[in-house]
């Protein structure tokens, strides 16, 4: 009887796969730890997402999945933050990463605006204190604020997030 109980057992860890715990820390080039910094596990066959995680202020995070498959794809993302990739074998472990910076340059602004203060006279001028909303760059989206300085006759946009 103890012997069949032992064969279920290992027959049955075949088939079930445990939480995957895998923890680390993000640094920058010069050593400078990196807040807010997304961590994202995916599945390598079809990019599916089994989990993801923010750095803390120290640039360390903690990632818990729980995915059937033999490896895992980490992808690092963020904010001036070049975006990485590795594939790791599914079981615990500490990824660190080190990552150099990638700034964002604008060439051009597209402003899709769901709320305004102040108006747009024409494509290239806006009046008025603020146009806050949907901001266009390339194909992606932002979602921040534009301020009108009338003397200098230029936008300037802050608080920038990814638009979902």
């Amino acid at each position: 009887m103890k012997y069949f109980v032992f064969g279920l057992l290992a027959l049955f860890s075949t088939f079930v796969k445990g939480q995957t715990i895998i923890t680390g820390n993000v640094h920058s080039q010069d050593g400078a730890e990196l807040e807010s910094v997304i961590i994202t596990a995916r599945n390598p066959v079809d990019s599916a997402i089994v989990g993801y995680t923010f750095t803390d202020s120290k640039g360390a995070y903690l990632l818990k999945i729980n995915s059937p498959n033999d490896s895992i794809r980490l992808v690092l993302t963020g904010f001036n933050v070049k975006t990485d990739q590795r594939i790791i074998a599914n079981r615990n472990a500490t990824i660190d990463w080190k990552t150099t910076e990638e700034s964002l340059v604008l060439k051009e602004v597209q402003i899709k605006a769901q709320k305004m203060c102040g108006s747009i006279t024409s494509q290239s001028t806006c009046s008025g204190e603020c146009i806050s909303g949907v901001i266009k760059y390339g194909e992606t989206d932002y979602a921040g604020y534009c301020t009108w300085n009338s003397s200098t006759s230029t936008c300037s946009c802050g608080n920038l997030q990814p638009w979902p």
